[in-house]
């Protein structure tokens, strides 16, 4: 895609509201709407975003490793920070959503092999 914040994507997830793609970037912080082989549109930006996930009420969680955070976009395009991570556990990963509406995250050990800390899964209700 064409957009000079398009640098690094790295999560993806389908928005079936929209039928648009949602892709993270994390080197320019962006989250971009792509409606494929025709635009790419930013929606919100970041530090680092790492995965993206869209619940089926249409909200889209968004792992960031800059903030150690978990956040939500609107379908209106306003951001929330959900979770705030400690240190330790800010090398967020994956997210996922169910049914219920659980959000799912996980963790890596996010020093390397000298890391007292193992990687975690977390479940979170909202």
């Amino acid at each position: 895609p064409k957009h000079p914040d398009w640098r690094a994507p790295e999560g993806i997830a389908y928005d079936a509201k929209r039928g648009k793609l949602v892709v993270t970037d994390d080197v320019s912080g962006v989250v971009f709407i792509v409606d494929f082989g025709k635009s790419v549109q930013p929606l919100a930006k970041f530090s680092n975003p790492e995965d993206i996930v869209v619940a089926p009420d249409g909200r889209i969680f968004v792992t960031d490793n800059g903030w150690g955070a978990v956040f939500s976009i609107s379908r209106d395009g306003k951001t929330e920070k959900l979770v705030q991570f400690r240190r330790s556990y800010r090398d967020l990963q994956g997210v996922t959503v169910d049914d219920r509406g659980f959000l799912y995250v996980v963790t890596a050990d996010g020093f390397g092999s000298v890391s007292f800390m193992p990687s975690f899964l977390f479940s979170l209700s909202f």
